[in-house]
C-alpha cells in the first residue's frame, strides 16, 4: 500500500549528486570512445594520417569546454527542478511510494507522480517555447529591417502561426512524455513488487540516501529499462531489418542495459560515500493521512468515534 510521500528534496544535494554522476559518466564514455577510436585507427592505416592532421588542441579544448558547459547546465537545471518540486508540493501531492520498514520501495503511486512530473516538464517546455518564440520574432523582425527579402512578409501572421506551432509541439511532447512515464512506472511496479528497490537511508539533518543496493537496482530499475528498450528494439525490427541484425540488437540492448543498471548504483554509492548522498524528507502519504488521521490533539472519545 502506498504509505510514503516525498515531502522535500534538498536542491544542493540533488544537483551535486546529479552533476557528479554526469561527470563520471561523461569521463567513462569519453574513455570508451577514445579506446574505440584508437582501435579503429590502428586497424585502418589510412586513418592515422587523417587523425594526426585533424585531431588538434582545439578539438580537445572543445571537448573540455563542452563538458564544463554540460556540467554547469546540469547543476543549474537539477537545482531548479528540486526547487520547483518543493514549491509545487503546496498545491500537488508529489511523489508517493510504498516504503517498507526495511527501506524498500515496492511501488510508485502513478497518478500523483505522473502529475508532478508533467507539471514540472510543462513549465520547462513553456519557458523554452517562449524563448524560441521571442528569438524567432526578434530575428525575423531584424531581418525585415535589414533586407527587403523579408520586407513583404506579414510578421503578425507569421508570429501567430509560430505561436500555434510551438503550442502544438509542447502539447504533443507532454502527451508523449506522459505515456512514456505511465508505461515506465507500470513496468517498475511489476518488477519492484517482486524485487523491491533496497535503499540505505540514514538520519542526517533530515534523511540521507547513503547507498543503493546494486542487485535490487538491477532487478527493478534495470529490468524496467531493459523492458522498455527491448520494446523499442522490437518495434524497430518490425519496421524493417534482417534477423541477424535483430538478434544482434537484442543482445546489445540486454548487455548495455544490464551494465548501465549495475554501474549507476555503484557510481552513486561512490559519490555518496565521498561527498554525501541525496538529502530529503518524507511524510505519510495522502491516503495514509485520510485512513489514519493524526490523533495527538483528539480526546479518547473522539478517537473511539
Amino acid at each position: 500500500m502506498i504509505n510514503t510521500r516525498i515531502a522535500y528534496i534538498e536542491p544542493n544535494s540533488m544537483a551535486k549528486i546529479s552533476t557528479a554522476m554526469t561527470l563520471i559518466g561523461s569521463i567513462i564514455a569519453l574513455v570508451i570512445s577514445i579506446i574505440a577510436m584508437i582501435l579503429l585507427v590502428s586497424s585502418v592505416p589510412q586513418l592515422k594520417s587523417y587523425a594526426s592532421n585533424n585531431v588538434s588542441l582545439f578539438v580537445i579544448l572543445g571537448i573540455i569546454i563542452g563538458l564544463l558547459i554540460t556540467l554547469i547546465m546540469n547543476y543549474i537545471l537539477t537545482y531548479l527542478n528540486a526547487l520547483l518540486y518543493n514549491y509545487l508540493l503546496k498545491y500537488f501531492t508529489g511523489i508517493q511510494v510504498e516504503l517498507t520498514p526495511h527501506n524498500e520501495i515496492k511501488e510508485i503511486d502513478i497518478i500523483p507522480t505522473l502529475s508532478i512530473n508533467i507539471i514540472i516538464s510543462a513549465i520547462w517546455f513553456i519557458i523554452i517555447g517562449i524563448i524560441l518564440f521571442l528569438t524567432f520574432s526578434v530575428v525575423l523582425s531584424a531581418l525585415s529591417h535589414v533586407t527587403s527579402v523579408f520586407g513583404n512578409l506579414n510578421l503578425a501572421t507569421i508570429t501567430t502561426s509560430s505561436l500555434v506551432v510551438v503550442t502544438l509541439v509542447v502539447l504533443i511532447a507532454l502527451i508523449f512524455l506522459g505515456i512514456i512515464l505511465v508505461i515506465t512506472m507500470f513496468i517498475f511496479n511489476f518488477y519492484a513488487r517482486r524485487n523491491p528497490l533496497k535503499l540505505d537511508i540514514t538520519e542526517n539533518n533530515g534523511l540521507e540516501l547513503k547507498s543503493i543496493d546494486v542487485m535490487s537496482y538491477v532487478m527493478s530499475i534495470g529490468l524496467t529499462t531493459l523492458t522498455i528498450q527491448l520494446i523499442r528494439t522490437l518495434i524497430n525490427i518490425m519496421v524493417g531489418g534482417s534477423m541477424e541484425v535483430a538478434l544482434l540488437s537484442i543482445v546489445n540492448t540486454i548487455a548495455i542495459c544490464l551494465i548501465f543498471a549495475a554501474a549507476v548504483p555503484y557510481i552513486y554509492n561512490f559519490i555518496a560515500s565521498k561527498f554525501g548522498g541525496l538529502k530529503f524528507d518524507i511524510e505519510p502519504s495522502s491516503n495514509m493521512i485520510q485512513e489514519y488521521p493524526v490523533t495527538d490533539n483528539l480526546t479518547e472519545s473522539d478517537i473511539q468515534q
